[in-house]
C-alpha cells in the first residue's frame, strides 16, 4: 500500500510515494534503539510499518535527518555529546533546515535540567518525555498521536503546494489571455483604419463619378429624353445629341 506524500526539502516541494513510516531515533545509548525497535515492531499506521534509522550523536542525526528529509517521527535524547545536545539538534531541524513537518519527541533522564514547557516552547518540540516513564503503551500512544499530527500537517502541506500551482497556471492564463486581448484590439484597429479608408475612398470614387457629364447619342428623340430622365435621377449630368457628329463637337468643345 503506498500513500502520497509532500516534503519539505530545501524550501522546495516534492510528492513522493511513501511505502513507510519513517522513525529517527537519536540516542547514545544503544539500549534505548532496541528497546524501542522492539516495542514498536509490529506497529503499522494506515496499514504501513514502520522504518527506523538510527543516530548515536547530535551531529550523525544532523546529518542522517537530511539524508532522510521525508522522516515522519525523531525520538530525541537531550543529553548526548553535551547537556544540551538533543536541543541544538531539533534548533538545527526547525531553524537551519526549514523542517517543521517532522515530529519531535525530546527523551530525557534528568528532568531536573530544562522544564517540560520550556523545551516545547522554546524549541518547537512536540512532546516531552522522561525515559524512565515510557512503556510500551505509552510508546505505542505517542507514536501514534506523532504519526497523525504528522499526516495532517502533510495533508495540508500538499493542499497548499496544489493550491501554489494552480494560482501559478491561473496567472500564466490570465497573463496569456491579456495578450491575445491586447493582439485582438491592434487588429480591430487595424482592421477599422482598412474599412474607413476603403469607404473614403469609395466616395471619393462616387464623387468623382456623379460629378462627370454622360453624354447620350441617339437618333431617337424620345430614348434619348428617356435616358436623360433616368440618369438625371441618379444625380448624373446628362448631355444629349441626336448623331455621331454632333456628340464629337460636345465632346470636344
Amino acid at each position: 500500500m503506498l500513500s502520497q506524500t509532500t516534503l519539505k526539502n530545501n524550501g522546495r516541494q516534492r510528492v513522493e510515494k511513501r511505502e513507510s513510516w519513517k522513525i529517527l531515533l537519536v540516542d547514545d545509548d544503544q539500549h534505548n534503539h532496541r528497546m524501542i525497535r522492539l516495542f514498536l515492531r509490529k506497529f503499522t499506521f494506515e496499514g504501513l510499518p514502520l522504518e527506523f534509522v538510527s543516530a548515536y550523536s547530535g551531529a550523525e542525526a544532523k546529518t542522517l535527518i537530511q539524508q532522510h528529509p521525508d522522516t515522519a517521527l525523531i525520538f530525541l535524547d537531550m543529553v548526548m555529546e553535551e547537556l544540551d545536545s538533543g536541543l541544538r539538534v531539533a534548533d538545527f531541524i526547525r531553524n537551519d533546515l526549514g523542517n517543521t513537518l517532522v515530529r519531535i519527541v525530546m527523551l530525557t533522564g534528568q528532568s531536573q535540567y530544562r522544564t517540560e514547557e520550556d523545551v516545547i516552547t522554546g524549541y518547537d518540540i512536540n512532546d516531552y518525555r522522561l525515559k524512565t516513564e515510557f512503556s510500551r503503551q505509552k510508546l505505542t500512544t505517542t507514536v501514534l498521536t506523532s504519526l497523525r499530527s504528522y499526516r495532517d500537517l502533510i495533508t495540508t502541506e500538499t493542499s497548499r503546494h496544489e493550491l501554489a500551482e494552480l494560482s501559478t497556471r491561473l496567472a500564466a492564463r490570465s497573463a496569456e489571455l491579456e495578450l491575445l486581448n491586447h493582439q485582438l484590439k491592434i487588429e480591430i484597429t487595424r482592421r477599422e483604419k482598412a474599412e474607413q479608408a476603403l469607404s473614403h475612398q469609395s466616395t471619393k470614387n462616387e464623387i468623382d463619378l456623379s460629378a462627370a457629364t454622360i453624354l447620350v447619342v441617339d437618333d431617337d428623340a424620345i430614348s434619348r429624353k428617356m435616358l436623360q430622365t433616368a440618369l438625371s435621377h441618379n444625380g448624373y449630368q446628362v448631355s444629349t445629341a441626336a448623331n455621331g457628329e454632333v456628340a464629337l463637337q460636345q465632346a470636344f468643345a
